[in-house]
């Protein structure tokens, strides 16, 4: 009996003695978690049924596993972990015997489940995760409210079987005689018998691990989930690894790395521990990467729902638009009903009405704002002058055009007919609307002008042009000619009286601005610095004297906060403007940094200038751009790197250009670390954009070795070595600084695994070739030089050839010919076997240790299948003599020597390689036979 299943019956053997035989049996999962299927396989031979996963995609792999397929047909799985509902339907079509799922916690996770199983016709047994301990890092539904979701499910899911209760009992509860947590989930079954009119044994309890499962029974405990106990010791106790707290550790503020290596290092007993730590964090690396393409799917469906409702209001918009159009064609109609006619006699009469009418039918259009106050000033009719555009200068060829002029308190409309032979009909041509204005009148009063912020009145003198003004508004000029220089005087005069009223009247609103605001404002000022605060920005921006600029920008943020924070209950908008108009140079500044650094990057960064690069990057920390000045220093990096490496000469295949390449890469990745660490010292956050450009970068080094074929398929003991060398040199820098080796097994596992799959394809090939020419006799050497030789190679196989053929050799005493009892192609398969090994073991990680063992034992599997034909063939008894030395030496010497020296890189065997020794019984049966 082994020492696993001894440990199991154990364990099976304390439940019996503590559980009362008055009450429903007590269940045992055991929880396998990161344990091997051929575990699971001995303890199911044994007789255990129940078996547990933490992780979902573990359990998947898992219960698909065709060893477990084939020898575990009745095995019924638990799930103990924190299932997401995006997980949910890939989990339940692809998990094969899943038996029940014991942390349901939710109404939406329940509500998915019945879903997805009503969609397959399926029914599942669930428990009811409660938080007993009320920590709030832990999953499971708070004691009060899980009621309503037992009846929820009752009432809405069908497909879900409510068995009971579930809880994972605190640190304190584990590690003392405290029960208090089995108490509280006792009293929840109490509360839902009585709520529910089920009886005690109707309902499961999960409650108990393997530090605290004897307790649990004798408090009522149905099911325990017991894992370290069966299958041994792991790094934690095995609450940590059902409890979700493990992972929040990472995300505390406070979580301290230095502290977490050292408990890893005090609580590890050999190997075994560190392996166990090393998959979980790659569990949740995994996940957190799964969680990150999530997130950035829904990010994009989000942003492609958001251009469909843009789509559907641009859709609108033109439906508007289509509606304006209408209206613009029927206003057409009503305008045709608005006529002057030029009768001198009635002509007054009829251009105050035709202009009430027009001014009317500005309004209708909405083209002057509605304002009670608005009223008509002067009107009447003027000349537009269309100027030459290429000179805008009035010439004797100039063309003009019959409009009408309405002056109002508030704009100037101007009115065109759309009748130019005899003008009877006007529209509405152009609103120009008048703003703050102030009055310039320069010497010549001839050219008076009175301006606006947008507008200005020009009188202009008669030459070419007689009685005529121009009105000047934003980029526009407007020519305008009146019928006498009494109708031009009349305009100007008015517009003039215009422009004062208003410059009065804002005059009056500046005066009522209260005297403590002036204090306030004159008190901010009062240094001269605080005054030229913008001049001498924009002037050091232009001179590029961005250190200077840094430090006036710094010390006008601090003179401003430092003002606001003593005047806190004033309302101070000219401070808000003066540190607006300095944030605007802030972002001058970064632009002006970013640019800079952009374009020495693009033409190539050069060591010798990285001095001034960091400075730069120093001047975005300081002003609060951290993830820019990050970004930004990545770019740094990668262009150095990029530089670096291209100055390493290219030479053939061989081992000394990839030494080369991979001193100068992390020789650059020592020198960025140092770099970084100096410039973002206090910003501890950025130190994840260091491990992510890290990784970017070790991924950019394998793609450009793999596409030079310095690693690849081609050559395997050449791409064996120069991955060797790469795993070298991580271990180098991950001894001084950051732990890069994870991060280049990550990487290269996708890439060995090929090579290693494609490698033992070769070697089975030339092995169906030898057995196909075998003649079945022994290889024989004319000197003893040939065989000093043969030793030789084996010595550089890393074995003494002597040792291993000494049973073997047959020397006969007539003359120098020497013999190995062996067949050519034993000898042949064993060079090509112990080199394929070598090369392996070189490059040895956990990652990669089913690729080895399957390649290895599919080979020397391969290679006995062919001694079992010819056996079967032949019934010469001193071939089958002959052959079964060669299984013997296959075996006893060349496969235990593989193992021997794999077996120091686990720890242990693996079952996979012992169980090709029972292949020896049944060739020496076939033999006697």
């Amino acid at each position: 009996m082994s020492e696993l299943t001894s440990r199991l019956n154990l364990i099976l053997q304390r439940i019996s003695e503590l559980h009362p035989h008055t009450r429903r049996p007590v269940r045992l999962v055991a929880i396998s978690k990161t344990k091997p299927v051929e575990d699971i396989v001995e303890l199911y031979q044994a007789g255990q049924r129940y078996f547990g996963e933490n992780y979902a995609e573990e359990l998947e792999k898992k219960s698909n596993d065709k060893l477990i397929r084939t020898h575990c047909p009745d095995i019924r799985w638990h799930f103990v972990g924190h299932l997401q509902r995006k997980k949910v339907p890939r989990f339940l079509t692809r998990v094969a015997n899943l038996d029940c799922i014991q942390t349901v916690d939710s109404i939406e996770l329940a509500e998915r489940l019945n879903f997805i199983l009503q969609q397959n016709a399926r029914k599942l047994n669930v428990l009811i995760q409660i938080n007993t301990s009320n920590e709030k890092q832990k999953y499971g539904i708070e004691p009060k409210q899980f009621l309503s979701l037992y009846n929820f499910i009752e009432k809405n899911c069908p497909t879900l079987n409510c068995q009971g209760l579930m809880t994972i009992g605190s640190m304190s509860n584990v590690q003392s005689e405290n029960d208090q947590d089995f108490q509280v989930l006792i009293q929840c079954r109490k509360d839902l018998c009585e709520k529910s009119n089920r009886t005690f044994d109707d309902v499961e309890l999960s409650m108990g691990m393997s530090h605290d499962y004897e307790r649990a029974i004798q408090a009522g405990s149905t099911i325990v989930r017991v894992g370290s106990s069966i299958f041994g010791a792991r790094l934690e106790m095995e609450y940590s690894d059902a409890d979700p707290s493990f992972r929040a550790r990472f995300v505390e503020p406070k979580f301290d790395p230095n502290l977490f290596i050292q408990s890893i290092a005090s609580q590890s007993i050999g190997s075994e521990g560190l392996v166990n730590m090393k998959r979980r964090m790659y569990l949740i690396s995994s996940e957190a990467k799964t969680d990150l393409k999530y997130n950035a799917f829904r990010n994009h469906t989000k942003f492609i729902e958001t251009a469909k409702q843009v789509a559907a209001l641009e859709s609108e918009v033109y439906q508007l638009q289509s509606l304006l159009a209408d209206e613009k064609q029927l206003l057409s109609t009503v305008k045709e009903s608005l006529t002057i006619e030029a009768k001198s006699d009635s002509s007054a009469t009829l251009e105050t009405d035709a202009c009430q009418s027009l001014l009317r039918h500005c309004q209708s259009l909405d083209l002057v704002s509605a304002n009670p106050d608005r009223r008509l000033i002067y009107s009447g009719k003027l000349l537009e002058v269309k100027l030459d555009p290429s000179t805008k200068v009035p010439s004797s060829s100039h063309t003009t055009q019959p409009c009408y002029g309405l002056l109002c308190t508030d704009c100037f409309v101007i009115a065109k007919s759309s009748n130019i032979r005899t003008a009877t009909a006007y529209d509405v041509d152009q609103v120009i609307k008048l703003q703050r204005n102030s009055l310039n009148t320069s010497d010549n009063d001839a050219h008076k002008q009175y301006s606006s912020s947008s507008v200005r009145i020009i009188n202009v003198k008669d030459d070419v042009l007689r009685n005529a003004f121009t009105i000047q508004y934003n980029t526009d000029t407007i020519t305008m000619m009146c019928e006498s220089a009494q109708i031009k005087k009349n305009w100007i005069e008015l517009f003039e009286s215009l422009f004062y009223t208003r410059m009065r009247r804002l005059s009056r609103i500046a005066s009522f601005q209260t005297e403590q605001e002036q204090v306030f404002q004159e008190e901010f000022f009062a240094e001269d610095w605080i005054t030229t605060t913008e001049e001498n920005l924009t002037i050091l921006l232009a001179e590029r004297n961005l250190q200077q600029a840094l430090k006036l920008i710094l010390q006008a943020r601090k003179y401003a906060k430092d003002f606001l924070s003593q005047h806190k209950q004033q309302s101070l908008p000219f401070v808000d403007d003066y540190i607006k108009n300095i944030q605007e140079k802030e972002q001058d500044l970064r632009r002006i940094v970013e640019k800079e650094i952009l374009s020495m990057c693009e033409h190539g960064c050069s060591t010798n200038l990285l001095k001034h690069y960091y400075q730069r990057i120093e001047i975005l920390k300081q002003l609060g751009y951290v993830p820019k000045a990050c970004d930004l220093f990545f770019t740094i990096q990668f262009s150095l790197m990029k530089n670096t490496l291209k100055q390493t000469k290219i030479e053939e295949l061989n081992v000394v250009f990839v030494e080369n390449f991979a001193n100068t890469f992390f020789t650059r990745l020592v020198d960025s670390y140092y770099e970084f660490v100096q410039i973002f010292k206090d910003q501890r956050s950025t130190f994840t954009k260091f491990i992510v450009w890290m990784s970017n970068e070790i991924e950019k080094l394998i793609t450009i070795l793999h596409n030079q074929q310095y690693i690849g398929t081609k050559n395997f003991t050449f791409s064996m070595r120069n991955i060797d060398i790469l795993f070298t040199k991580a271990e180098e820098f991950s001894v001084k600084l950051i732990d890069v080796k994870f991060i280049l097994e990550e990487q290269l596992e996708q890439i060995l695994t090929q090579i290693i799959r494609s490698q033992k394809e070769f070697i089975i090939d030339s092995l169906r070739q030898r057995h196909r020419d075998e003649k079945w006799i022994p290889v024989t050497f004319q000197t003893h030089d040939r065989l000093n030789q043969l030793f030789y190679e084996f010595h550089e196989l890393g074995i003494e050839g002597n040792t291993l053929l000494e049973p073997f050799i047959i020397e006969e005493q007539t003359s120098d010919v020497l013999q190995i009892d062996l067949a050519p192609s034993t000898l042949q398969f064993t060079k090509a076997y112990l080199t394929f090994a070598r090369d392996l073991f070189k490059v040895y990680y956990t990652s990669i240790n089913y690729a080895i063992v399957e390649a290895l034992v599919e080979l020397i599997k391969l290679h006995l299948k062919y001694y079992e034909r010819t056996l079967k063939k032949t019934n010469d008894m001193n071939l089958k003599k002959f052959i079964m030395k060669n299984v013997e030496f296959s075996l006893n010497y060349l496969f235990r020597y593989v193992e021997e020296l794999y077996t120091p890189k686990i720890g242990i065997a693996t079952k996979h390689l012992t169980k090709v020794y029972g292949k020896l019984n049944k060739l020496r049966n076939l033999a006697e036979a």
